[in-house]
Order: structure tokens, then sequence, then C-alpha cells
């Protein structure tokens, strides 16, 4: 699925950008999405995702199953939220790397 500059591997996807360029999503079934060949967002099974992408994300993750989400970032993080709680995760080469137990889970990335 393509919508814009934006390539989906997903079921559906609906994406609104603000005037200030925040972009707001929700997508179903949500494998892989990438802007000019770069990926931005992948996960290891399709989930759900709805929230806000930038340098700090917020994102609301549904997966059936223990999964692994990856978010590429401009700069490594000072802390990562899920569920309010703060979790480890690895910043390599321009990619945060989060696993997730299955379940509904707020993922926060701070600046």
């Amino acid at each position: 699925m393509v919508a814009g500059d934006l390539k989906v591997d997903a079921d559906r996807l609906a994406l609104a950008t603000a005037a200030d360029g925040t972009e707001t999503l929700f997508v179903e079934g949500l494998k892989l999405l990438s802007r000019a060949e770069t990926p931005l967002i992948s996960c290891s099974l399709p989930a759900l995702v709805v929230g806000t992408l930038g340098a700090t994300p917020v994102l609301t993750i549904e997966a059936s199953a223990p999964m692994t989400l990856t978010l590429a970032l401009p700069a490594q993080p000072a802390k990562v939220l899920v569920d309010g709680v703060e979790q480890t995760a690895t910043y390599t080469d321009g990619v945060l790397t989060i696993e997730l137990r299955p379940g509904r889970h707020e993922v926060r990335v701070e600046a």
C-alpha cells in the first residue's frame, strides 16, 4: 500500500498531518511503514499501531504475541516508557528496538 511518500505493509492505514508537521497514524496489521525506502516503524508480527510520529513518538501498540518493535529516530532517546514504566531498549545506527509482551501498550519515547 502506498500513501504519498509512505509505503506500508499493513491491512489499513489512516494518516493525518498537522500544520506543525506532526503525523498521526492508525495502522491495522502493521508490519512495516517506510518513507522514501527508509523504514520508520516495523513490527515482527502484524500489530495495531495508533499514535504520533516524530522525534518523540507516542504510540499505542496492540500485539497478539510477544513482538519486537523498531522505530527510526534521529538521536538516541533519553527514555523509553512502556505503559508508563521505563524500559530497556537498544539504539543502534538510528534504530530503536523495543521488546513487547502480548497485549495493548503505550510506548512513549522521550528526547
